[in-house]
């Protein structure tokens, strides 16, 4: 049982780095969105990429 709990551990760790590794892809990212959403302005795109940011060292802050 204790091994089984090791590897549970492993794949959240895996799933987590995963996840917190997506913000950094925002700048490959940013243009296909700009191109498909013309409506949004460069201010707009930003203040998305900003409040995820801020959101991220919050959560990183409380873990």
């Amino acid at each position: 049982m204790k091994r089984l709990n090791r590897w549970i551990y492993a794949v959240i760790g895996g799933i987590v780095l995963l996840l917190a590794g997506l913000i950094y892809a925002w700048s490959v990212l940013v243009i296909p969105i700009a191109n498909e959403f013309t409506n949004w302005s460069h201010t707009s795109l930003s203040l998305t990429f900003t409040i995820c940011m801020t959101l991220f060292c919050i959560g990183g802050l409380i873990g």
